[in-house]
């Protein structure tokens, strides 16, 4: 149970700007190289090797005035859309990493932990299931499939009033889901295509 309206402000609120920050990171995305300009090389970047860029500006790092917040990523690491999944873990990564290097939120860092949809409804709520019940997250970004979020949304996190944001599902189907309202979704829905 959430602690204090306060809590829950502010907590909405940096899970909405992490939502923000792991869209705008996929959709500037550039997946292949065949506009002739070779990318630059980590050698030539100094870039970390992980996968996550360096920090977004100096600030003074996380300084622990409050607890962490654990956000749950539900990413297709498997099933017919696994090719976007690192994509999405890494946005999610990216925004956590400069929120922390500001110096987090209220001095606590944001940590995210991923769960495996393998592009399925069932495995999807099982994983938000863990992320909730297990990992103790304080919202879940994701899914990729409008099907998986459509279940998780309706199974685990409207029930168990955890937030969840989706930075890609469009279907229709999300606008009327019974997720007593603790679904979000960036895009627009195919309803207005």
């Amino acid at each position: 149970m959430p602690k204090s309206l306060t809590q829950i402000s502010w907590r909405w609120l940096l899970v909405g700007a992490l939502v923000a920050l792991v869209a705008v990171a996929v959709a500037c995305g550039d997946d292949d190289d065949d506009d002739g300009d070779a990318s630059p090389t980590v050698a030539e970047t100094g870039a970390p090797t992980d996968g996550v860029v360096a920090p977004c500006e100096d600030g003074p790092g996380v300084t622990g005035l409050l607890d962490d917040l654990k956000i749950g990523v539900l990413v297709p690491f498997t099933g017919a859309l696994a090719t976007f999944g690192p994509e999405y873990e890494n946005a999610a990564r990216l925004a956590a990493k400069c929120i922390n290097d500001a110096g987090g939120v209220n001095g606590g860092a944001v940590e995210i932990v991923t769960g495996d949809t393998a592009t399925a409804a069932e495995q999807g709520v099982s994983e938000a299931t863990r992320l909730v019940d297990v990992e103790s997250v304080v919202g879940i970004v994701g899914a990729a499939s409008s099907a998986v979020t459509l279940a998780v949304a309706e199974s685990v996190t409207g029930p168990g009033q955890v937030l969840h944001i989706s930075p890609a599902s469009t279907s229709p189907a999300l606008s009327a889901a019974a997720d007593d309202d603790f679904l979000f979704r960036t895009p627009i829905s195919d309803a207005a295509q």
